[in-house]
């Protein structure tokens, strides 16, 4: 009896050992996994800073895409609803040039290429004009502003402002299929200053002499006169 009862102790510890052996492990699986969950938890609430781009709206018909506003609306030239577009995308559309294609305002959607204006394909949004570089203007004139409204072509400014008549913001006539016309009109307000007619010295006796300078008549030596204007 003695016997058996130690053996049922033995037994006993045994299995108590084996248990231990087998708890400890799951013990160790347990709290490696509450630790990754508590890593997991720290990083989903810990705020992430996410840098975004100020929108800007812009019409996007090619003749008015210059112009730009801080606020959603309506184009006040066409009517048409403004495009939310980054200034990152602003910088690529050119206006004033020849139309490329219509993309959509959204930067991850620029592969978006089409030969019309309409909707994109991704997200619907209004497609904009991309447009190449405008081409230089006349060199003799200086950067001018005119109204966006074709008929205000007539009020052109060396400065940037606001239109008398309509109270738009004047921009570059670069910008707009009427700027030829500003222009145009800039020079017709503003003409050249005519040059000083350089005077000319021509001898009483021998017509033929014609220099710029006073002096002497290289036939007779006698005294050079001012030609007289015609």
């Amino acid at each position: 009896m003695v016997t058996s009862g130690q053996f049922l102790l033995d037994s006993e510890s045994q299995l108590r050992e084996a248990i231990d052996k087998m708890r400890g492990p799951t013990t160790l699986v347990k709290t490696e996994m509450t630790e990754a969950s508590s890593t997991n938890d720290a990083a989903i609430s810990a705020p992430t800073t996410v840098e975004t781009e100020t929108l800007v709206y812009v019409c996007p018909m090619p003749e008015h895409v210059s112009i730009v506003y801080d606020h959603a609306g309506n184009c006040p030239v066409c009517g048409m609803a403004l495009v939310p577009v980054a200034p990152s995308v602003l910088q690529k559309i050119q206006p004033g040039g020849k139309v490329l294609y219509y993309t959509c305002p959204m930067p991850e959607h620029a592969s978006v290429h089409e030969a019309n204006p309409g909707k994109c394909p991704l997200c619907a949004m209004t497609l904009i004009p991309v447009m190449t570089q405008p081409e230089a203007t006349n060199t003799n004139v200086p950067v001018l502003y005119t109204c966006p409204m074709a008929v205000h072509a007539d009020v052109v400014s060396d400065k940037p402002g606001i239109c008398p008549k309509c109270e738009m913001p004047l921009v570059p006539t670069s910008t707009v299929s009427h700027g030829k016309i500003a222009e145009e009109n800039w020079l017709k307000q503003h003409p050249p200053a005519a040059s000083p007619t350089t005077l000319q010295f021509t001898c009483p006796m021998h017509p033929e002499i014609v220099t710029n300078q006073p002096g002497k008549c290289p036939i007779y030596e006698m005294d050079l006169v001012p030609v007289k204007s015609k």
